[in-house]
């Protein structure tokens, strides 16, 4: 039964990752089409297709959500320190 669960929480796990993953790209294009290449457009695609994927209450999108926002919080450090402490 453990085994089970596993292997049903790494698949639901990978199944998101993948579909956040071929929307985003597919958002990212789309943008460029519209709006030409801009760096926003990455934080756009990311922000809107995430909010869509990874938006219900669920202990693996929870535990995505932890990941994505510690390695947000990691970036925003290391940005500022390398701006105000060089």
């Amino acid at each position: 039964k453990t085994i089970r669960a596993l292997f049903k929480n790494a698949w639901e796990h990978g199944k998101k990752l993948a579909t956040f993953v071929f929307f985003y790209k597919s958002a990212c294009i789309l943008l460029s089409k519209i709006f030409g290449t801009r760096p926003s457009n990455s934080f756009f695609a990311g922000f809107i297709v995430g909010g869509l994927v990874f938006g219900k209450k669920t202990p693996i999108n929870y535990q995505i959500n932890l990941y994505l926002f510690s390695r947000i919080i990691v970036a925003a450090v290391e940005h500022f320190y390398k701006k105000y402490y060089p």
